[in-house]
């Protein structure tokens, strides 16, 4: 059977290897709709839609997509998604570079969406200032005029530095062999204690070369935050108090400045979408 050109073309751009970098940009990259119902004008108009990140976690999960499902077929895709070991920058898929509320000192924005502050039990003044404050943009920007000496967890110090710089370290992979319907699990990870890669496969562990890392059965990859690479896991998640209240805020409370929060956004993509002539903003 002779199949058209553009057949084999498909085929062998299909077998590519593909970059992570370039998968985070289609996954980031604008769509346009052309007929996507607006809540605001209760018609069907042009729209765009985007997937931005607002705030980058200290510890980074990637799920690669392997199993296709589709309406004639089931696979696994066995691409090499070549993805780097060292150095993975999202500087670029950050939206406070491009979005107006980038205008907010960091202090403020990391307040503004949610950020909690560490206080000093020893200052007074500070807890004073933090039991006084939510998450809305007006008492975060009065909390950052009042006093510049709060402690935010070094977590966050990537924001509140104003760093465009956001730099990511591979230091573990979970893999899979087999097809769909069955396979095998094994991982790689970076050993803190003498900096090599090690492969533990069930019950056995070895140490193998850096540039196995790297394969086709790369399935989830771990991330650690640069600026975060020396802390702890309690250092990065600290536990939660074990009384609610101790904090000055119910869950109550703090699903209500949610709320507070959800509403605001909504009210600036209204704003925002009100100048755009034809085309609404989705987010």
């Amino acid at each position: 059977m002779d199949f058209d050109a553009s057949v084999q073309q498909h085929q062998r751009e299909d077998n590519q290897p593909l970059n992570l970098t370039h998968c985070l940009e289609i996954f980031t990259a604008k769509e346009t709709i052309p007929e996507a119902y607006c809540g605001r004008c209760k018609t069907l108009r042009p729209a765009t839609k985007k997937m931005d990140i607002w705030r980058l976690p200290p510890l980074l999960v990637i799920h690669l997509k392997r199993f296709c499902f589709t309406q004639v077929s089931r696979r696994k895709l066995h691409h090499l998604v070549d993805f780097p070991l060292r150095g993975l920058q999202f500087g670029d898929f950050v939206a406070r570079k491009r979005d107006p509320r980038g205008q907010i000192s960091g202090l403020e924005y990391w307040l503004f969406l949610g950020g909690k502050l560490r206080v000093n039990a020893n200052d007074r003044k500070s807890e004073l200032l933090l039991s006084s404050c939510n998450s809305k943009q007006k008492k975060a920007k009065a909390l950052a005029r009042e006093s510049t000496a709060l402690d935010a967890p070094a977590a966050a110090t990537a924001v509140i530095r104003g760093d465009d710089t956001f730099l990511y370290d591979l230091y573990a992979v979970v893999n899979h062999v087999g097809a769909l319907g069955g396979g095998h699990y094994f991982a790689y990870v970076l050993s803190d204690h003498d900096g090599k890669w090690k492969c533990f496969n069930d019950h056995q562990c070895k140490d193998i070369d850096e540039k196995e890392v790297v394969s086709s059965m790369a399935y989830i990859l771990f991330y650690r935050r640069r600026d975060v690479a020396n802390m702890s896991i309690k250092q990065l998640f600290p536990p939660l108090p074990t009384d609610a209240t101790s904090n000055g805020a119910s869950t109550e409370e703090e699903a209500a400045n949610d709320k507070i929060r959800v509403e605001e956004l909504m009210q600036r993509s209204k704003l925002s979408s009100a100048g755009n002539g034809n085309t609404c903003n989705i987010s």
